[in-house]
């Protein structure tokens, strides 16, 4: 897919793996990304949250694994209800993003509502005030102001982890 965005022309790269309860038995192809990813965003829907399935998955892999982790709660637009208060919208997704926030153990910044649909037909359309209500520009200034810039020491961790195993692999070859 190629679109011009300024996050993507910045160096931002996104792989879209499979999520694990689709990959049925084997989610190795999912799994092995991890570790090496510059960060990982785990999608979630907002109208179930985290589930015990999610938060599994969480602890098991993403939290050990990923060194910049951040929650995105997709489709905020299935809580648009039209008998609602935008102000009691406007809690009910800030009390999901908390609740994430605390089963996740990440700060709140790191935790973004959004509806990815509703952000593209913005986005298409040049609906300026629909984009803003999408949250993708949260999303946006995240990625901007913390993946991006810290790049350079995204790789030199990752270097400095592949080169260490391959000194410590020789180290033992020499010991041997």
């Amino acid at each position: 897919i190629s679109y011009p965005h300024p996050l993507l022309k910045n160096g931002l790269v996104v792989l879209d793996t499979p999520g694990l309860n689709a990959l049925g038995t084997e989610p190795e192809l999912t799994l092995s990304m991890i570790p090496n990813a510059h960060a990982l965003l785990f999608l979630l829907a907002i109208d179930t949250g985290v589930t015990k399935f999610d938060l599994e998955v969480w602890q098991k892999y993403v939290q050990p694994g990923a060194t910049r982790r951040v929650a995105v709660l997709n489709k905020i637009d299935l809580m648009w209800d039209d008998l609602k208060t935008p102000a009691e919208i406007e809690r009910d997704v800030a009390r999901q993003i908390s609740e994430t926030s605390a089963l996740l153990d990440l700060p709140r910044s790191h935790v973004a509502a959004i509806s990815a649909q509703q952000a593209l037909v913005a986005r298409v359309r040049g609906h300026d005030a629909l984009l803003a209500r999408s949250g993708i520009a949260q999303l946006e200034h995240l990625l901007a102001s913390e993946i991006i810039p810290a790049k350079q020491e995204i790789m030199r961790a990752a270097v400095k982890r592949e080169i260490g195993s391959m000194v410590e692999a020789s180290r033992l070859a020499l010991t041997s």
